[in-house]
């Protein structure tokens, strides 16, 4: 736990105490008190201070500005409100081709807009194949709408480039409302799309910076290395779900740095 006591009208004290809590708070505190960790900041120059206990760091920035006034940055490494989880998939069925969207024939003719045939059992992302039947290099977007492991609702936008059949999404999505695609002259007769599930899967959490410490794939210890993604929250698994393979993992993510000013 952190305190803010004002020595001055040019010097502030930050404590850091030596328990388990990664709240920050602003209060008064006894100056006396052993079992802080204390820094003073100077205001009347630019400065940049570092505290550390057994939980978390802290690094002070002041920076003087016109007016007399200061402002203070207080950056935590593990962030204040950083927070672990577990979080058990179960067993993942294996991607599908066409198992949120089967192929819709005849581009050129059909209707740019369709709704999901069938729903991710477990929070992914999505794949977009095509077959360019017609020749004429098919190239244009494919839109996914509906919503995150977490129910936020969300969009992307995946494109579709001449000469490549499967193209993957990077968000994981629970539930898809709305399918819709672009390809103008180069989607012809014959041409197809089908929309699948892929291998990323969504981890239900809310916050940012996503960091995982554990995983196991069916009972084995995995070395964790880039199986996270931060901005999207997702987890891509080292081995291949199949629909028996239990997938767990544990990790940490947080809100965001604390301003005072």
């Amino acid at each position: 736990m952190i305190y803010l006591t004002n020595i001055s009208a040019t010097q502030l004290r930050f404590s850091l105490t030596n328990r388990p809590n990664r709240k920050s708070v602003v209060d008064a505190m006894p100056v006396a008190d052993s079992a802080f960790t204390t820094v003073v900041v100077d205001l009347a120059a630019n400065a940049t201070t570092s505290v550390t206990d057994d939980y978390f760091s802290a690094v002070i920035e002041a920076q003087r500005v016109v007016g007399g006034s200061a402002v203070l940055t207080v950056a935590f490494s593990p962030p204040v409100n950083s927070f672990g989880f577990a979080h058990n998939f179960g067993a993942v069925e294996a991607k599908v081709a066409n198992g949120i969207l089967t192929a819709v024939t005849d581009l050129q003719l059909a209707a740019p807009v369709n709704a999901a045939t069938a729903q991710p059992k477990t929070p992914r992302n999505v794949t977009v194949t095509t077959v360019d039947a017609g020749g004429a290099n098919l190239a244009g977007t494919v839109t996914i709408t509906g919503l995150s492991a977490v129910g936020a609702t969300q969009t992307e936008t995946i494109t579709v480039v001449a000469g490549v059949s499967l193209i993957a999404g990077v968000k994981a999505w629970a539930k898809i409302t709305n399918i819709a695609w672009t390809f103008g002259a180069t989607g012809a007769a014959g041409d197809t799309i089908a929309v699948g599930t892929g291998d990323v899967l969504g981890v239900p959490i809310f916050g940012t910076t996503l960091v995982l410490s554990k995983v196991l794939e069916d009972g084995a210890d995995v070395p964790v290395v880039a199986q996270a993604n931060a901005t999207y929250n997702t987890y891509s698994p080292t081995a291949t779900p199949n629909a028996t393979k239990i997938f767990q993992i544990w990790g940490s993510y947080r809100a965001g740095n604390t301003v005072l000013s």
